[in-house]
């Protein structure tokens, strides 16, 4: 299974620096729904449940991503990374800015 993707950006605006951590999913279990409630209690989901509570409790702003891919899988059947590795295709970066 291919592990949860957390990206933590930086934001600098002067002096002063805020950071937001964007949870992005388990690819490629969030295709379908069976799936991705079987990874639920998998080791990646459960470090960025750790992730977004944590991250959440410091003062991180925590963004969740993953309904936004679903919907728009659901809606137009597109994928998300290239179909010979994990990176993002231009859908995936569409999604994500």
């Amino acid at each position: 299974m291919r592990q949860t993707t957390i990206r933590v950006v930086a934001v600098c605006l002067g002096s002063l620096a805020s950071f937001v951590a964007l949870k992005i999913g388990l690819r490629p279990t969030l295709y379908n729904p069976d799936q991705l409630s079987q990874a639920g209690n998998s080791f990646p989901a459960t470090m960025a449940r750790y992730l977004v509570r944590h991250g959440s409790l410091q003062g991180y702003e925590v963004i969740p991503l993953e309904p936004c891919y679903i919907e728009e899988h659901r809606k137009s059947g597109k994928r998300f990374e290239f179909p010979y590795n994990n990176h993002w295709n231009a859908s995936g970066h569409a999604i994500m800015a």
